[in-house]
């Protein structure tokens, strides 16, 4: 008697799917389990980072396969926005498709800033795929800190 059926390799799970079809769902639910809290581009929604130094607010935003020509970028009051649009290199038509997971397409990603930028005063660059954003503090802006006493109820 064997411990296991003898097309265990080639249908692992009994019902006529091989382990690359099981390999493949595997892969499937783990990239969508994490995509919960990772915004990607292929979801059309580039990431962003955005961090402060003494003078500036700076955000960098991933834009893998985008070209500059294609980006918009806009800030109204504290709110920083990108649009744009990845297009595709080739007619997708003219291939059979074994795994397609490259996407392509417009994308919109709106972020709430800590406080308005001074205006006028932003520079961007884009390199690599990368788009940074420098956008100068206003002087009224101070960075600070305060305990706050807790009292017992």
């Amino acid at each position: 008697m064997a411990l296991l059926p003898k097309d265990f390799l080639t249908n692992p799970l009994g019902n006529g799917h091989s382990l690359t079809s099981f390999r493949n769902e595997y892969n499937r639910m783990y990239r969508d389990f994490f995509k919960m809290w990772v915004p990607t581009l292929e979801d059309g929604h580039p990431a962003i980072n955005l961090s402060e130094n003494e003078d500036h607010l700076i955000a960098t935003i991933e834009l893998p396969g985008v070209e500059q020509k294609d980006i918009k970028l806009t800030i109204d009051g504290d709110i920083l926005s990108v649009t744009g649009e990845k297009k595709s290199q080739q007619d997708i038509k003219d291939h059979n498709w074994h795994i397609m997971e490259r996407r392509f397409g417009s994308f919109h990603r709106s972020i709430t800033l800590p406080y308005a930028p001074k205006e006028n005063e932003f520079e961007a660059f884009f390199s690599n795929g990368v788009l940074t954003i420098l956008m100068k503090k206003r002087s009224d802006i101070k960075s600070y800190e305060h305990e706050i006493p807790i009292k017992t109820t």
